[in-house]
């Protein structure tokens, strides 16, 4: 009943992730704007951001790869195991 609870729940979260999403890229960058010089500021500062957030969200992904290999190094140093022998 729970595993059903949880699937249940993350497709939720799933579905309403991607209408949220879909409705913010349904968005024109340059909605109402009528100048072509302020269209192709928007334009680059759009390309600005872009590049930032994901040279940002690959920085952070590394950090976090790092910290989950370095975690769970540890975990498995300290965990004791009952249900072993050799322990």
């Amino acid at each position: 009943m729970a595993v059903t609870i949880i699937l249940v729940l993350s497709l939720l979260g799933l579905a309403i992730a991607f209408y949220y999403s879909s409705s913010v890229l349904k968005i024109p960058i340059d909605m109402g704007v009528e100048d072509k010089d302020t269209r192709k500021r928007l334009g680059k500062i759009h390309a600005a951001i872009a590049t930032g957030a994901m040279a940002f969200l690959k920085q952070e992904y590394k950090f976090m790869a790092i910290f989950m290999v370095v975690f769970a190094a540890i975990i498995a140093v300290l965990i004791d195991d009952h249900h072993t022998d050799y322990v």
